[in-house]
């Protein structure tokens, strides 16, 4: 099995490669329910690096981004496009894409269930914080990847010590994997946002993947530069 941080990177493995996942599932061997479907995932889908990803990101993040090219997939293996409709009934959603929707969050749910309590409110705390801080992306398209992770602490380090009876006194970006500090960035956007969204959409760009792991928000990077040349092609409409 693929893994989920390969998937990601690589939008089109799942969606286009036939041995990416398990031979064509027989209607025999299909879940029969949103439980079964979850084992299934946990056992014989997904590695350890994958679920400790879902269990570090929000449900929300987690299910978005694996409605595509992930989803794809189990939604072929499971028979949802209207022939699994023992699943179907089980999600109550008789949509294949609402379904997956379900089995996913089932799925962030049931990782999340054997968290440990403190490790799980730590992560909670976390999560909240980065829905409450904004970010001010002006002028990142033309910045290095090490300069952005400097503005973004700053930013997060001016925020944080304005909230009262916050759950969390520091908030840690940790760049992981040796990334090139030099590598210039993508992020053709300069409207405010939430850290959480921003980290969204800007590790998408930039080969890494957002792991919680408090007090730190690890920025796990898979390769040393995406962009070793700034990609003017990608940049504000009105810069």
């Amino acid at each position: 099995m693929k893994h989920i941080s390969i998937i990601l990177l690589s939008l089109y493995l799942v969606a286009c490669t036939g041995n990416s996942l398990k031979n064509s599932t027989s209607n025999e061997s299909w879940p029969k329910t949103v439980e079964e479907a979850v084992a299934v995932l946990k056992t014989e889908w997904l590695s350890k690096e994958d679920i400790e990803w879902i269990r570090n990101n929000p449900k929300e993040n987690v299910t978005a981004q694996l409605h595509l090219p992930f989803g794809t997939g189990v939604r072929n293996e499971f028979g949802l496009w209207g022939h699994n409709t023992e699943l179907l009934q089980s999600c109550g959603n008789d949509h294949a894409e609402a379904c997956s929707g379900i089995i996913f969050d089932a799925l962030w749910e049931s990782i999340r269930a054997e968290t440990p309590i403190e490790v799980a409110a730590a992560m909670d705390c976390q999560f909240s914080l980065t829905n409450e801080i904004v970010i001010d992306p002006t002028g990142f398209y033309k910045m290095k990847i090490g300069e952005v992770i400097t503005n973004l602490q700053a930013q997060v380090d001016s925020q944080l010590s304005k909230f009262k009876n916050s759950c969390a006194s520091t908030l840690q970006l940790v760049p992981v994997g040796d990334p090139d500090k030099e590598c210039w960035v993508r992020y053709e956007f300069e409207d405010s946002s939430s850290l959480n969204m921003f980290l969204n959409w800007f590790s998408w760009r930039n080969g890494f993947l957002v792991g919680s792991k408090p007090p730190a928000i690890e920025l796990q990077f898979k390769e040393r530069c995406s962009w070793p040349e700034r990609p003017k092609y990608f940049e504000p409409k009105n810069s």
